[in-house]
């Protein structure tokens, strides 16, 4: 990389091998409930500081309404992941959303019934929601959210 910038991403970068690197399987999770692949966040914090060191930080908006969240108990933030470079200037900004379903006690719980039981746990899976598909959007784990893409890229590259 020249001083203070990032490289193009072309393939065969250093840069570009690193963010598109396969997923190792023991970091590979099924999801009890949906069934799908996935990932921790902290894997993918430890990709993105590996490929930028300290030169990436991200930014939170809360975007459903708090009434909406309290009636559906669903809520989805907008995540901004920034890379910098040495001038602390912004090179890339990738945004997205999270969602999480705000976790409440049972309808039998003596004294707060149905109520949420930690909204700040719930905010941060949204958050993590929201970064993995920011990082996804660099080439990180992009196998494992988004593997129909990688599927047909890989057959395609078959002679």
């Amino acid at each position: 990389m020249a001083e203070g910038e990032l490289s193009v991403f072309r393939p065969g970068d250093e840069l570009r091998k690193k963010l598109d690197a396969k997923t190792p399987k023991k970091y590979i999770e099924k999801h009890p409930y949906s069934g799908l692949d996935y990932v921790m966040v902290g894997y993918v914090r430890r990709r993105l500081s590996e490929a930028f060191g300290l030169g990436w930080s991200y930014t939170t908006d809360i975007v459903t309404p708090w009434d909406f969240i309290a009636k559906t108990k669903q809520l989805a933030v907008k995540v901004r992941l920034e890379i910098r470079g040495k001038d602390g200037q912004a090179l890339i900004v990738k945004e997205n959303f999270g969602s999480s379903e705000v976790k409440c006690y049972k309808s039998d719980h003596k004294t707060r019934p149905n109520e949420p039981m930690d909204i700040g746990n719930d905010l941060k899976a949204a958050l993590a929601d929201g970064l993995k598909k920011c990082a996804s959007m660099l080439g990180i784990c992009a196998d494992v959210f988004e593997p129909k893409v990688e599927a047909k890229e890989a057959a395609v590259a078959e002679p």
